[in-house]
């Protein structure tokens, strides 16, 4: 039996070692006096709440709004919103690193390498996969599976845009980087590949593993069906892109001529004399391609469907563009899509709006501490940049919460998609540097068949009010609507 003394003496020892980690937490940027909310001086659970809320993006934006542009968010991590900052963190030069918590993002991939020697030759090596040429190869997979989703549209009643996009992205994500669709649109729930369930889990189960390792651990050991699932998410997801590899290899040999990446990543680029990776390496990093691709894409897409709704306005500008493009007698072409400049300008508004990512992924500072806009930061700390305050700021957007296509636009009959260099400084919608997104050309070229297949077949209509508050953003990693749905309905245009 534990005497009292030993009882208390838990407790006195417990009581010492958080004040002990309060008082430490609180030492480490003391001495810069940055603004921001007490608690995060002192501990970091506050924002992980706000994350388990699904408002640490919106959080953050608001405390930028009420501070400036330099906050500190937790006992080491700072958040800024200037496009120098963005620069001294993200940019090419950068000294920068990706900060620890890419270490619980599976296994070793272009996405998790820290080492920015690695991540440079890996990028390297598998960018043969991404040129433009290969593009154009992968155009049919992309319109195939766009054809579907148009016969899945339902007329005059409402559907749901978000569910439907998003096994759209997954479908073509299957598609052209794997060599095979998961077969994912218009199946119900019930119906759902495997795949596309575990899916929901890998964000959180991330998240888990990040803050709190020992419980990530723990609900791992769980006998559960929903626990294995969810604590195998990631697992899954990775096993899945090693099976479709050596299936691909098994059929079609190392040398193949079919036209997904995955075949490309295997074959190498001879051209160059560029070796391909191992299977292993490449069976990483395509199941990090997809399971990147599909999410943000999916969002993407679905957003700018509910902004042209909200606005027939720009809606009705878009269709008039496809008509005078003569896209629907030849076939809607990605090579005259992309040049259609007030469709790019409603994308990059619908993106401005609605960033895939609300606060940039943190980076870690070198050892021996750097400049970030003009603030010394010291070494190790986490830095990273307001995604939603940067490409918000009144001064660069004015009327900055406004779906307003034309500030990107000329005054110009046609008009001409011509941001200006002071609103380029203020974007990150793929990343930046180093680490741009690769698959950034693939997404919009299915974004871009997508929205104008749609608005050349049918006009979109927002259904009430509520769809308004069910667009609302809320933060998992990856921005998404608050209700998890968008209800539109679809009217048949004539002649169609």
């Amino acid at each position: 039996m534990i005497s009292d003394y030993v009882c208390h003496a838990i407790i006195v020892a417990s009581i010492l070692y958080i004040l002990h980690r309060l008082v430490r937490n609180y030492l480490v940027l003391r001495r810069l006096h940055l603004p921001g909310p007490a608690l995060a001086k002192f501990t970091s659970k506050w924002l992980l709440l706000q994350f388990l809320r699904g408002k640490r993006a919106l959080i953050v934006h608001s405390l930028h709004l009420k501070y400036g542009p330099v906050v500190q968010l937790e006992p080491e991590t700072i958040s800024f919103t200037t496009p120098r900052a963005l620069k001294d963190i993200y940019g090419s030069d950068t000294p920068c690193t990706k900060a620890k918590i890419y270490d619980n993002f599976g296994p070793p991939s272009l996405f998790t390498f820290r080492d920015k020697d690695k991540h440079r030759e890996r990028r390297r090596r598998v960018a043969h996969a991404f040129a433009p040429s290969v593009l154009k190869d992968l155009e049919p997979a992309v319109q195939d599976q766009v054809s579907i989703f148009l016969r899945l549209v339902p007329e005059k009643i409402s559907w749901d845009v978000v569910k439907p996009t998003r096994t759209l992205a997954l479908d073509i994500g299957g598609e052209v980087l794997l060599g095979k669709a998961f077969g994912a649109q218009g199946k119900e729930k019930d119906e759902m590949p495997y795949y596309v369930q575990v899916m929901n889990y890998v964000h959180p189960m991330f998240g888990l593993a990040n803050a709190m390792p020992w419980l990530a651990a723990f609900v791992k050991r769980l006998p559960f069906k929903f626990t294995k699932d969810f604590a195998g998410s990631v697992d899954y997801i990775f096993g899945y892109g090693d099976q479709r590899l050596r299936e691909s290899i098994e059929k079609y040999g190392r040398q193949s001529r079919r036209r997904d990446l995955l075949t490309k990543l295997v074959a190498g680029d001879p051209e160059k004399g560029t070796l391909p990776l191992s299977d292993q390496e490449i069976s990483y990093d395509v199941s990090g391609f997809i399971y990147a691709a599909t999410d943000a894409t999916a969002m993407n897409m679905a957003y700018l469907l509910y902004e042209l709704a909200a606005y027939p306005e720009w809606q009705s500008k878009v269709r008039a563009e496809i008509k005078e493009a003569g896209l629907k007698r030849d076939g809607y072409p990605y090579q005259v899509i992309q040049g259609l400049s007030v469709l790019q300008a409603c994308l990059y508004e619908s993106m401005r709006l609605h960033p895939a990512t609300g606060l940039g992924m943190p980076r870690l500072t070198p050892p021996e501490g750097m400049l970030i806009d003009g603030v010394f930061v010291p070494g190790n700390i986490n830095v990273c940049v307001s995604v939603l305050n940067i490409q918000s700021n009144p001064q660069v957007f004015p009327n900055p919460d406004t779906y307003d296509p034309s500030r990107w636009l000329t005054n110009t009959s046609p008009p001409k998609f011509s941001p200006t260099a002071d609103m380029q400084s203020h974007l990150f919608l793929w990343g930046s540097g180093d680490t741009t997104c690769m698959g950034r050309d693939m997404a919009t070229m299915e974004i871009k068949i997508m929205a104008s297949r749609m608005l050349g077949t049918f006009e979109a209509i927002v259904e009430g009010e509520q769809t308004h508050r069910d667009m609302e953003m809320c933060d998992h990693v990856v921005m998404a609507p608050k209700g998890g749905k968008a209800m539109l309905v679809f009217k048949k245009l004539e002649g169609e």
